[in-house]
């Protein structure tokens, strides 16, 4: 019986692909599935046709350009024959592309401060976006028909929040086993055009009228945060073409 499916989108990277795929222990009840994005149509695309192909009980999300710690699936061993569960969430942490240096990130911190209590759980299961920190039972995903957004950004976050929002019982394991790669802003900002700020805003919108919807108000995310955000790292151009996007979104809603 397979226990993980690893689903993993890939396009136009090759030797990052080897080497996540190295760092995957070839086991009989692991199934990995790469998903080409020839067409380039995002991430959550690729994800969601990996999702009916997945045989395993327990899901794993990875990006290609990134990679899992030794001995990652030792320590999910443990929670994987547990049927008490939903969801695992583990230790992860960022490195820097070029040098594969740590660098500080706030959604690790979440895990690592985790105490137990409510507002730490919520913090969790609502705060962390990226589904490669997660491992997920399958039935839940197929039994509330969870599906990634298929955008050009955050196509996660509305998933993760499903995924937060219907599990019944978490577990928390502070152990790192994911590589997260940080590539630097001066090279992703020029991919930033107005067709991505837009699915930004939209997610986003989205995202704060879901956790209105489930009561959890509190956990919403404050919008002018996504305009400081584009200010620091994407600077005028960023700023200018998120303001375009909103405007834009004002007028047809």
């Amino acid at each position: 019986m397979v226990s993980y499916s690893i689903i993993i989108p890939h396009r136009g990277s090759p030797e990052l692909l080897q080497r996540m795929l190295d760092s995957i222990p070839q086991r009989p009840d692991v199934q990995v599935l790469v998903i080409e994005d020839s067409e380039g149509r995002g991430g959550g695309y690729a994800r969601n046709q990996a999702l009916p192909q997945a045989t395993g009980r327990w899901l794993l999300f990875a990006d290609a350009d990134d990679f899992y710690a030794e001995g990652f699936l030792d320590v999910l061993d443990a929670y994987a024959s547990r049927t008490d569960l939903d969801v695992v969430y583990f230790g992860f942490q960022m490195l820097a592309a070029d040098t594969l240096t740590p660098e500080p990130i706030v959604t690790a911190d979440y895990i690592q401060a985790f105490d137990g209590s409510q507002q730490a759980e919520e913090r969790i299961r609502f705060g962390i976006n990226s589904p490669w920190c997660k491992m997920i039972r399958t039935s839940l995903v197929a039994d509330n028909d969870i599906r990634f957004d298929e955008t050009s950004i955050a196509n996660d976050r509305f998933f993760s929040l499903q995924v937060g929002h219907f599990a019944q019982r978490i577990a928390v394991e502070k152990r790192v086993l994911y590589n997260y790669l940080h590539y630097p802003a001066s090279q992703t900002n020029r991919q930033w055009n107005h067709a991505k700020v837009r699915d930004l805003l939209a997610v986003n919108i989205r995202s704060n009228a879901f956790l209105k919807a489930i009561g959890h108000p509190h956990l919403r995310r404050w919008l002018p945060n996504l305009w400081l955000e584009a200010l620091r790292e994407g600077g005028f151009r960023r700023f200018w073409l998120l303001t375009q996007a909103y405007l834009t979104l004002n007028i047809e809603h």
